[in-house]
């Protein structure tokens, strides 16, 4: 899957795009980071629906490819690393949503 990050997006926007492409998987963004092998409290969910620019530290555009074999905290770490924004995954059993870590 590719998605291009760009400040005009909204994180509901990459939100659809990623659950179309990895169903039975969830992104959502975070107010801070969290280190590998551990996840984000709910708190840090950001709600609403604002805007790539609204978040994000670094203002550049690329496009990034996602695949099956990436380990959690590698994708966790481009849109950190790229982008200065910060995700939590999630993966749905039954009908709950668990963190992946």
């Amino acid at each position: 899957m590719k998605i291009y990050i760009k400040d005009d997006l909204t994180i509901e926007e990459v939100k659809v795009a990623f659950s179309e492409a990895f169903p039975g998987l969830k992104i959502e963004f975070v107010k801070h980071g969290h280190q590998p092998g551990q996840g984000s409290s709910k708190s840090e969910i950001i709600t609403g629906n604002p805007k790539l620019w609204e978040l994000r530290k670094f203002h550049t555009e690329f496009e990034i490819e996602i695949n099956e074999n990436q380990k959690v905290e590698d994708i966790e770490g481009i849109f950190h690393n790229k982008f200065g924004l910060n995700i939590q995954l999630f993966r749905k059993s039954g009908n709950v949503w668990i963190e992946t870590v």
